[in-house]
């Protein structure tokens, strides 16, 4: 069915999956103001939208995207001045900005051509599916154009320095199996197939733990302009609001997740099990339950010697409010919390 509001955009809801479809073969799928506008509006419902947990994207027939269609307002164009051009890409900023900050994982399927800002609604997605013999240009220098929608910023964040000269300065069509070779494309696969390769990769995704997916995501694009404390802070951050749900209900790992996503906790899955590791650290807790510190140090320290350390300092967090559960269960005296070992305790 085709969007609402333009017919230039079909949707398509596979399960959990949105594939959305660029509906301009006449334009060779070039985006113009109207479907621009659309097509911004329309990620971020689809990214607010819970029942939507992996998105495709794709172009009709022949092409994917060969970049933005500038021919519709010539007059317009003809009339605007220097000043005016500074903002004559501003709505395609807004739709890759849109694009870049959504949470929902995107998989592209690229057919055909791509070229202009097409680059960025290929490259932008989370995994890029492309067909064997797609040409890519670059296109602006060819043109006597700067890169511009965008691409001065996003480009040189997931295009290596001097493989993005070479395709910025040289301006020459590249297949997908150099892109393929230069680590820019996932899945390199025959033209007949990429539709069905990028549903079946977006249908693994919907199936995974949402929260999870949606953090890292935003966790690797913000790392991109954040100094190390920011990152480490966001990545802390993060962590807490992924396991604390889970951990609250004892549960820090789980095999029989089924990765339904969002709990009424705001967690993922719907599991009731106990880490193996959690499991195997608090029953070795158990000999000294009457010394918590001396006992918290004494799991740390074994945890580090069993070759565990990693997956301790990750369980810590949650794995205290565990132990503390348990221990009350033991006794009535009420157990202050205790840092993690090498800190003081409170109190």
């Amino acid at each position: 069915m085709s969007d609402d509001t333009n017919p230039s955009l079909l949707v398509e809801h596979v399960g959990a999956v949105a594939h959305i479809t660029l509906n301009r073969a006449d334009r060779r799928n070039a985006i113009d103001i109207p479907t621009c506008f659309a097509l911004t509006d329309l990620l971020e419902q689809l990214d607010r939208d819970r029942a939507v947990r992996a998105i495709v994207i794709a172009g009709v027939e022949r092409d994917f995207c060969t970049g933005a269609d500038v021919t519709g307002s010539p007059d317009a164009i003809a009339r605007m001045t220097t000043l005016d051009y500074r903002y004559s890409s501003t709505q395609f900023q807004d739709l890759f900005h849109r694009l870049w900050e959504t949470e929902t994982p995107v998989v592209s399927a690229v057919t055909g051509t791509v070229a202009g800002a097409g680059w960025m609604l290929a490259l932008l997605a989370d995994i890029v599916v492309a067909a064997e013999g797609a040409r890519w240009t670059h296109v602006f220098t060819r043109r006597g154009m700067v890169p511009h929608a965008g691409d001065s910023y996003f480009m040189p964040r997931i295009i290596p320095f001097h493989r993005l000269n070479e395709i910025a300065l040289l301006s020459e069509p590249i297949p997908s199996e150099t892109l393929h070779q230069w680590g820019l494309v996932n899945r390199l696969v025959p033209a007949a197939d990429v539709v069905t390769t990028a549903l079946r990769l977006a249908g693994t995704l919907a199936d995974g733990p949402t929260r999870a997916l949606a953090m890292t995501k935003r966790l690797y694009r913000r790392s991109i302009d954040s100094d190390i404390a920011t990152a480490f802070e966001a990545e802390r951050t993060a962590q807490a609001q992924a396991q604390a749900p889970r951990a609250r209900r004892g549960v820090i790992e789980d095999d029989d997740d089924d990765g339904e996503g969002w709990d009424e906790e705001g967690g993922d899955g719907d599991g009731d099990g106990e880490s193996v590791v959690a499991v195997a650290l608090l029953d070795d807790a158990d000999a000294d339950a009457d010394d918590q510190g001396a006992r918290h140090g004494s799991e740390c320290r074994e945890a580090d010697r069993g070759g565990r350390a990693d997956v301790a300092r990750d369980l810590r967090p949650a794995f205290e409010r565990v132990r503390l559960a348990r221990s009350r269960r033991r006794s009535p005296r009420r157990h202050e919390p205790v840092a993690c070992c090498g800190a003081e305790r409170d109190g």
